[in-house]
């Protein structure tokens, strides 16, 4: 999926939906775990999950919201619970 994205005098064309999260949201990527098997590490977003891409924190089969800690959880199975 391309975006484009304009501010006052610049444009970004072309960008994959993955590089505006990284590139331009990087506090997104400051979201610390506790619990799980992640040992404290970051999330990453966007990660996958199952047949989906999230770009925060969910509750999707789990009673606390959580993310993974690397791009594809599908593959890794890490992951943590996210902190408040």
């Amino acid at each position: 999926m391309n975006i484009q994205i304009q501010f006052k005098q610049f444009k970004l064309f072309a960008f994959s939906a993955e590089c505006i999260t990284r590139c331009l949201c990087p506090w997104q990527l400051q979201q610390s775990t506790t619990g799980g098997n992640a040992r404290g590490a970051l999330c990453i977003f966007p990660f996958q999950y199952k047949d989906k891409l999230y770009t925060s924190c969910t509750s999707i089969d789990h009673n606390i919201p959580w993310c993974a800690t690397t791009a594809n959880y599908n593959v890794d199975k890490i992951c943590g619970e996210c902190t408040v």
